[in-house]
Order: C-alpha cells, then sequence, then structure tokens
C-alpha cells in the first residue's frame, strides 16, 4: 500500500475524486471474489496482493473528496471519519474472520465494495475539481453546497 499511494494521488488528480473512489471499490471486490473462490494458496496471495491496490487508490481520493465538499467549519471532525471507519472495518473484518468461515467472510465483505459503488455513482464530482479541470460549468451545476459556488 505504501508504495501504490502515490498513483491514488496521481489518479485522483488525473481523474477526479469520485471516479478514483469508485475505481478503488472494483480491485477490492475482485480481490474478496478472487480470495474466496481461491482453491490453492498462491492465489489466495494475489488476492491479496490486488486489494492492497483499493485502499491506496481509496484513502488518497476519499480525504480529498470530503474536505472539498464540506463546509470548512466541519472539515476536521468529517476528515477524522476516514480514521474511524478504517479502524472499524479492520474490527469488522477480523470478528467475520473469527466467526466465520474465512470464504463466508470474504463473500460478506464484499458487500463494502459494492456499497461503494453503488452510493458514489450517485455523487457528483467535487467542484473544485471541475475548475481545476476546466468544466466550470458543471461546476455551478455541480449539487454539492461549498465554498467555491458561492
Amino acid at each position: 500500500m505504501m508504495l501504490c499511494c502515490p498513483l491514488g494521488g496521481l489518479v485522483s488528480a488525473s481523474f477526479g475524486r469520485r471516479l478514483t473512489i469508485l475505481m478503488s471499490a472494483v480491485p477490492c471486490a475482485v480481490s474478496w471474489i478472487v480470495i474466496a473462490t481461491a482453491r490453492e494458496f498462491p492465489v489466495v496471495l494475489v488476492g491479496r496482493v490486488v486489494g492492497a491496490l483499493s485502499p491506496s487508490l481509496f484513502m488518497a481520493a476519499v480525504g480529498v473528496y470530503v474536505s472539498e465538499i464540506s463546509h470548512p467549519h466541519y472539515r476536521g471532525s468529517l476528515a477524522s471519519i476516514q480514521s474511524c471507519c478504517l479502524s472499524f472495518g479492520m474490527l469488522v473484518s477480523y470478528s467475520l474472520g473469527y466467526l466465520l468461515h474465512y470464504r463466508q467472510a470474504c463473500w460478506v465483505a464484499l458487500a463494502v465494495p459494492a456499497a461503494t459503488l453503488v452510493s458514489m455513482y450517485f455523487q457528483p464530482e467535487t467542484p473544485y475539481w471541475l475548475v481545476e479541470n476546466g468544466r466550470e460549468g458543471e461546476a455551478r451545476c455541480s449539487k454539492i453546497s461549498t465554498n467555491i459556488s458561492r
């Protein structure tokens, strides 16, 4: 993950925060499916390597997305939610691993990237990124209420 985080920043700057978050859900979903269906240990390792790409893309984009769409008064509080959710997700993942067979835990964990895909699909791109990339008209029409549009 440490090696891929700069890639997440580059992808986020090039393709937008929203699209980067959507793209990060794909390797996560693929990794859970690969691990759940693996018949050999090396395939499980491949699934883990693919899965490591997801948080490196996600963590680089989510913090920026939240800071660009939130009111300045709430940015600090909302930015800390990312770390809390990451920690809570690890707790849930370890708990599932304790309570279920690892294949079942993988299928349950697949709900997270699926929910990310569905929820972020309906969210607009940040007005800041749109303006930064010469799409001022779209930024004005963005349904996100930020200081940029005021």
